[in-house]
């Protein structure tokens, strides 16, 4: 690791509002497949941390309902996709209250 990446300030966090869900959900998408096209092309995996709550209906509904083209700009490759979970909660993974069942189902 060079002293350069060190010293070098962290990523600055994106923040955004929506007046509701549906407004949140295509650009969402678009977001999420942007960033996995870029990523794909310089890496050949897409590396996703998902946290829990209403973030995983809003995902899963912003990726697989049918708004695409059918082309791989606009589809999810989930087979290239790593999703690890960001939570605190130590739970089975067939629990109500588990994200990996949350995203599941």
């Amino acid at each position: 690791m060079s002293s350069d990446s060190i010293n070098r300030p962290p990523n600055q966090p994106i923040l955004l509002s929506f007046p509701s869900i549906d407004n949140l959900v295509p650009k969402l998408r678009r977001y999420v497949l942007k960033r996995q096209k870029e990523t794909l092309d310089k890496q050949g995996r897409f590396v996703v941390a998902v946290s829990g709550g209403s973030y995983l209906s809003m995902l899963s509904r912003a990726l697989l309902e049918p708004r695409n083209d059918g082309t791989p700009k606009d589809t999810p490759q989930f087979a290239k996709w790593h999703i690890y979970f960001a939570d605190k909660r130590v739970v089975p993974l067939g629990h109500n209250n588990s994200n990996y069942k949350q995203l599941k189902d």
